[in-house]
């Protein structure tokens, strides 16, 4: 591990952002291209450095990615009841109006993205050296084009307005580096020249891990995968509304038996070991000395063990659209598990979640799973809802809810499958409403209902108590705080909903544009 770090750092630019500087790397301690081209674990060292950072790579454990990568999308939704203030930087993902290009958690997940892209350029670079390619090679290049795109999109998605065909070619993205070299200052692409960088780059890894092979790296889930590439073409597709592309590559992953839904009896325990299991497609792989303890993603809102603060919860609008207190669901969806039983907390009544939590029986330690099957189908039913296909829409839907309702329960209480089956009496307002539904159900706290309603033109509301409103502990909270109480309703175009480009950012590079709200 200490070499994987010091190739890395070796290869870091000299400010803390990868920006217009020089880079520095030290003979001693690193290994040059040319000895990375020749060493047989050279370009593996690069890429697992890449994996490494995604861990944990700061000099303060609150601001390492996977909490960013998590908290950036959750804590920012309707999802989550914001229990308790905090000197911790997430005050500001909750109160929109107090985020600043300051703030550490926004300046460190810009930061150790392009990193990760730097790094993955690095390795694309070596590899372009080599006269001769490897099966083996020709597969590492499809991670590092895997890897790259996948922290393109996760600096996309937070940092610019989401994707919108009228739009899209006028709306800034982020900065395209496109190699190693690629130390210019300039300005953002648009979001239409982000999204086309990043399907690039997907569709020369799905050529490149089909083309390539490296039997020990293709079976272990915590590496990027032919799978991993196509899963995240469906996801990239739903999100530039290519609707036909989306379900092609939803049914690529779908059909290619490399994956399985986990049943109602064995999802319990999913997120204590999703690098065993079936479902998961790409997860973050830890083990015991990654755990990140007290600044783990499940810290904040797990109260169960010592290091959980559990100072957020499921919303109340979510444990609604969940159906959490109706007895047809009561013991038999198992997704009631991952709900804690609700305390006190700052005179509010929390349910915690637990998602996230218990790999080998350390509470805060998980290998978070960054792409599964579920969302796959997920993608393909808003798929085949926008383009009119409603019975493949419900029957992705009702193979979701096939592995998480224990029939056995069911049939305790008198209900049938059918009983819990969605047909079209089940659509209230439109078809793609109710897959955006079922989607919150099943990944909630997993980093994706933010920009679900923001994609959909959908206004963040969030009626319920909390510290994003003015709520003083102590109050009454028997009433809802109304529409109009602050915190509650937001536009889904207010500016203040995407990240900061970082002011650190923005003095290095003074090319580079403002988001207009932080001007």
């Amino acid at each position: 591990m200490k070499k994987i770090f010091s190739i890395l750092l070796a290869l870091a630019v000299s400010s803390c952002l990868f920006t217009a500087c020089n880079l520095d790397i030290s003979p001693a301690d690193s290994l040059t291209g040319e000895q990375m081209t020749a060493s047989p674990s050279g370009l593996e060292d690069i890429l697992n450095g890449c994996y490494a950072t995604m861990k944990d790579d700061t000099d303060e454990s609150n601001y390492w990615w996977g909490r960013q990568y998590y908290q950036l999308a959750d804590f920012a939704s309707d999802d989550v009841v914001y229990g308790h203030e905090t000197s911790d930087d997430l005050n500001m993902i909750f109160r929109y109006d107090e985020r600043s290009s300051v703030l550490g958690n926004f300046r460190s997940f810009w930061a150790l993205n392009y990193k990760l892209i730097y790094s993955c350029n690095v390795a694309l670079a070596t590899i372009a050296q080599k006269e001769e390619l490897t099966e083996n090679d020709i597969y590492l290049r499809g991670e590092a084009e895997f890897f790259k795109a996948f922290c393109m999109h996760a600096l996309l998605k937070n940092y610019a307005k989401q994707y919108d065909p009228a739009t899209a070619s006028s709306d800034l993205g982020i900065i395209l580096r496109m190699d190693s070299s690629d130390s210019e200052l300039k300005d953002r692409a648009t979001v239409a020249e982000s999204y086309e960088e990043i399907i690039n780059l997907l569709l020369k890894a799905e050529q490149d891990f089909t083309a390539g092979e490296f039997p020990d790296r293709e079976s272990n889930k915590g590496f990027a995968s032919l799978g991993a590439a196509q899963a995240m073409l469906s996801r990239i597709y739903i999100f530039t509304q290519d609707w036909q592309k989306a379900a092609e590559y939803a049914t690529k992953v779908i059909n290619s038996g490399n994956y399985e839904l986990e049943s109602a009896k064995k999802f319990p325990s999913y997120f204590t070991e999703t690098y065993n299991r079936d479902e998961t497609i790409w997860c973050m792989k830890m083990i015991p000395t990654d755990d990140q303890g007290s600044a783990a993603v499940a810290s904040m809102i797990y109260n169960g063990a010592s290091g959980c603060w559990g100072e957020e919860g499921y919303s109340k609008p979510l444990l609604e659209d969940m159906n959490y207190e109706n007895d047809q669901y009561i013991d038999v969806d198992c997704r009631f598990s991952f709900v804690c039983a609700p305390y006190l907390k700052n005179g509010l009544i929390l349910y915690p979640c637990s998602k996230h939590t218990w790999q080998d029986g350390i509470a805060t330690l998980c290998s978070h799973p960054l792409i599964r099957l579920a969302e796959v189908y997920l993608n393909r039913a808003e798929a085949y809802a926008r383009m009119g296909n409603e019975a493949a829409a419900l029957a992705d839907l009702n193979e979701i809810i096939d592995h998480r309702m224990d029939y056995d329960a069911a049939a305790e209480k008198g209900f049938s499958p059918s009983d819990y089956h969605l047909t079209s009496a089940s659509i209230k307002t439109n078809l793609v409403d109710l897959v955006l539904t079922q989607k919150r159900v099943e990944l909630s706290f997993e980093g994706f209902r933010i920009y679900d309603l923001l994609r959909n033109k959908k206004d963040v509301i969030r009626n319920y108590w909390g510290f994003h409103t003015n709520y003083v502990n102590g109050q009454s909270t028997g009433l809802a705080p109304g529409l109009d109480a602050p915190g509650v309703s937001t536009k889904w175009n207010y500016g203040r909903l995407l990240c900061p480009i970082p002011q650190q950012e923005i003095l290095n590079n003074p090319a580079c544009t403002q988001n207009e709200a932080y001007k």
